[in-house]
């Protein structure tokens, strides 16, 4: 159902008790998933992914490190070899029946990115000034990239040019770069300050 996107942005939404994302198709004005998370913007639950008319049918659930179809059968995982600087991590997706895929930073965000990493100043600085691509691949060729616009909101654009790429292993990746940038996110800082205000 998801998995004939090949063009879309992904936005998102931040409350104090669930985080909510819009799956957009190119050029189109409705959504074609929603995926829902509870919890504040960095609960470790998975977030469930919406589709069809609608947006009722459950499709599957993701999370940074994997994703499962709609009877909960994994389809893959994400592997991140952490570093201090987020893009300089080591990313690889494992999608089972495909070889594994790649992902290198590219691009001004990249660049800004490492240089001020390497000079130990707040890295998440770089999400307000500079796009950021992250581009994926095996020995096919290019399989989809991930760009996340510069800016203090969490957006993010994906192109896929191998149509075999699991569209919710996409997500996975989606949700992990979700979780490693956004920090000075206005909607992330109120949902996690309503969530301290809100406990009894």
């Amino acid at each position: 159902m998801i998995d004939s996107l090949s063009s879309f942005r992904t936005t998102f939404s931040y409350h104090r008790d669930q985080t909510v994302w819009e799956v957009r198709e190119e050029g189109a004005s409705a959504a074609a998933a929603r995926v829902r998370r509870p919890g504040p913007p960095e609960a470790k639950v998975p977030c469930e992914v919406y589709a069809g008319p609608r947006l009722d049918q459950f499709v599957g659930l993701v999370t940074a490190k994997d994703a499962a179809g709609p009877d909960r059968t994994l389809v893959g995982r994400v592997h991140s070899d952490a570093h201090p600087n987020p893009f300089k991590d080591r990313v690889r997706v494992e999608q089972f029946g495909l070889a594994v895929l790649e992902g290198k930073a590219s691009g001004l965000g990249s660049l800004l990115r490492n240089s001020v990493g390497r000079f130990n100043f707040d890295s998440a600085m770089g999400d307000l000034v500079a796009p950021l691509t992250l581009r994926f691949s095996g020995p096919e060729g290019a399989a989809f990239e991930l760009t996340r616009h510069a800016g203090p909101l969490s957006r993010f654009d994906v192109k896929v040019s191998d149509p075999r790429v699991s569209r919710l292993l996409v997500l996975s990746v989606v949700r992990l770069f979700e979780l490693k940038t956004g920090g000075l996110d206005p909607r992330k800082l109120g949902a996690r300050m309503g969530g301290l205000f809100g406990r009894g």
